[in-house]
């Protein structure tokens, strides 16, 4: 399981035993590692909601995925056009 403590979407993304490519998705966000910027990743996951729980997102099948590095002002500008 990981949770992004830092993203103002808040927000849960679960990556299970049974997730195909899951050690493949978990180093890809390793390399990237603390740094600055905006992943983005093709999966095919499904939105789960227990009851009295926030929802998660549980990743089942990781495609593959890239990292944009920002300054934190372009992080800040990118979430803003996106409403965030």
């Amino acid at each position: 399981m990981m949770m992004d403590e830092h993203c103002p979407r808040g927000g849960e993304l679960k990556v299970t035993g049974q997730t195909i490519d899951g050690d493949r998705m978990l180093s890809r966000f390793r390399a990237i590692g603390p740094r600055l910027g905006v992943t983005r990743m093709e999966i095919e996951a499904r939105i789960e909601t227990p009851d009295g729980k926030a929802p998660t997102l549980r990743a089942i099948r990781y495609f593959g995925g890239s990292f944009q590095s920002m300054t934190a002002q372009q992080l800040t500008d990118f979430d803003r056009k996106r409403g965030m």
